[in-house]
């Protein structure tokens, strides 16, 4: 396994500061917004984001995975008409060739408010969409990562853990996988066991607290959560998932989680 961090967690100007305290962690991993980088049309930028992940290796970095597909784009639904999930589909092609660009394999699919289901029809619409996605990000060398978000973020499908296996086990590709989040698994009061013998269905981890706060040492559940992932064979990373605080300087957030993620993380069993 290895250890990222999203970079929605602080500004620009804190990049440098952040880059170092990740070396100092052992974090090789950056998972990146993509309109950090590329505030207007960030998927158009193919050539500049295959020099910005070149530039992030000279750093040490990998990209391992991208979230925040749908900045700025409310108007792109699932389930609201044919119309707009086509553009969905469309604009989702994009985020696949920029990840593509950048060898970022996974995609995390979140953005709650833009599944809001309305029908008991919406889970098949759901398979067939996913399964399309699916098959185009696997033959680019990506995966799409479906995030369960509980209702607190103001979406109602696909809330809980347990509904984002069964999505994936319907839709039985290699190109969707589940994107696991302890948020989530907070939140929601369920529990890990659910994901001990489905490890090989888990693309990436986020590492966070409900509505994003710092994360707390809630050391028992990161604990037994690595010992899943190990048993499971998990290779691939987990990440440090955290908002940016309004004000404030968030290094001193930030050091605190690499600090507890790096110690849990680098146990001998």
């Amino acid at each position: 396994m290895k250890l990222a961090v999203s970079n929605i967690a602080w500004k620009e100007q804190h990049d440098e500061a952040v880059y170092a305290l990740m070396r100092h962690y052992g974090f090789t991993g950056l998972e990146i917004a993509p309109t950090r980088f590329f505030p207007e049309v960030p998927y158009s930028h193919l050539i500049p984001m295959q020099k910005l992940a070149a530039r992030l290796r000279e750093h040490g970095f990998t990209l391992p995975s991208m979230q925040s597909l749908l900045a700025g784009h409310p108007e792109l639904r699932l389930f609201e008409g044919t119309e707009k999930r086509e553009a969905l589909f469309a604009y989702l092609k994009q985020a696949v060739l920029f990840a593509e660009a950048g060898g970022i394999r996974n995609l995390v699919f979140g953005s709650p408010k833009n599944r809001i289901s309305h029908d008991e029809k919406d889970w098949e619409t759901a398979i067939d969409f996913f399964t399309k996605l699916a098959h185009f990000a696997s033959a680019h060398g990506c995966v799409i990562g479906m995030e369960p978000n509980p209702g607190i973020y103001g979406g109602n499908f696909v809330t809980s853990v347990k509904e984002a296996i069964h999505l994936c086990q319907a839709i039985a590709h290699p190109g969707f996988k589940l994107n696991l989040d302890t948020g989530c698994v907070i939140t929601n009061g369920e529990l890990l066991s659910l994901v001990a013998d489905k490890v090989h269905m888990i693309s990436h981890v986020h590492l966070s607290e409900p509505m994003l706060a710092p994360l707390t040492p809630r050391k028992r559940l990161l604990t037994d959560l690595k010992r899943i992932l190990e048993d499971g064979g998990y290779e691939h990373f987990v990440s440090i998932e955290m908002s940016c605080p309004a004000k404030g300087y968030p290094i001193q957030n930030m050091e605190n989680s690499l600090s507890l993620v790096a110690g849990i993380w680098n146990q001998t069993p």
